[in-house]
């Protein structure tokens, strides 16, 4: 017997979709259908139901901006080596799953941050015996880490400003 565990915020737009289905609820249903990232079930319930649950979850997620990404990486393996896999985790868990990498962003951002010679890779076994590429830091990406991160706080202060009211 599977148990579904909601969070009081999903239990609520559950409970205002079936009463009240909203034409923007109904838009990202539709959007994730036809993307296949939903593959309704048999039962239109649990069909409804599904495809609901899997649009909130893509709306409470929060969009990275551009140039982001390479950032949490760098932060990321500051802590250590990690396989890809275990840097996607990582994010995820450190942003209480906000932030979801997809392997179609993290891997092509591994690339780019290995060519630009800001992390170094190694093939070796994993902890359940596999073979996995290991990332980590180097020197001159410790200084591009400490870069971005100068960039990123005066953005943040920016920000800050501008969204205070006068």
């Amino acid at each position: 017997m599977r148990v579904l565990m909601l969070s009081p915020f999903v239990r609520q737009r559950l409970r205002g979709f079936l009463s009240q289905p909203k034409k923007e609820d109904l838009a990202v249903l539709k959007t994730l259908i036809e993307a296949g990232k939903v593959t309704p079930g048999r039962h239109p319930a649990s069909r409804l139901v599904g495809c609901l649950l899997v649009a909130m979850a893509y709306q409470t997620q929060l969009d990275i901006l551009q140039g982001t990404l390479d950032m949490l990486i760098l932060q990321t393996l500051q802590w250590g080596p990690q396989h890809g896999h275990g840097i996607g985790q990582m994010i995820r868990h450190r942003s209480e799953d906000l932030v979801r990498l997809e392997h179609g962003s993290l891997y092509p951002a591994l690339h780019r941050l290995e060519r630009h010679g800001w992390i170094a890779a190694e093939w070796k076994a994993s902890a359940t015996n596999r073979r996995a590429k290991y990332y980590r830091l180097t020197p001159v990406g410790k200084k591009q880490l400490a870069a971005k991160r100068g960039k990123w706080d005066l953005l943040v202060r920016t920000i800050a400003r501008i969204m205070r009211p006068a």
